[in-house]
């Protein structure tokens, strides 16, 4: 997360790293289509985007950025 990286004063590429890291085992256990980054984080993607990029998965941020959590919730409650 953007505070994480903050309170452990990561560089960029630090977390970049980091992020990579999770998404490689993501991907072993998951072996999804497509991940998903959003939160707040995602507002810097083109600061980490370098990191999380694969030829085997796809990665992309969030197109709500820090609302797609939001927007999803609420979708979700008035979906019946």
């Amino acid at each position: 997360s953007a505070k994480s990286r903050r309170a452990e004063d990561l560089s960029w590429d630090e977390w970049g790293e980091r992020a990579r890291e999770f998404i490689i085992l993501a991907n072993e256990v998951f072996t999804p289509d497509l991940i998903v980054i959003g939160g707040g984080i995602s507002k810097f993607w083109d600061e980490f985007a370098s990191h999380v990029t694969f030829d085997d998965v796809k990665t992309t941020k969030a197109a709500l950025a820090n609302n797609a959590g939001i927007v999803g919730a609420a979708a979700l409650a008035f979906s019946d």
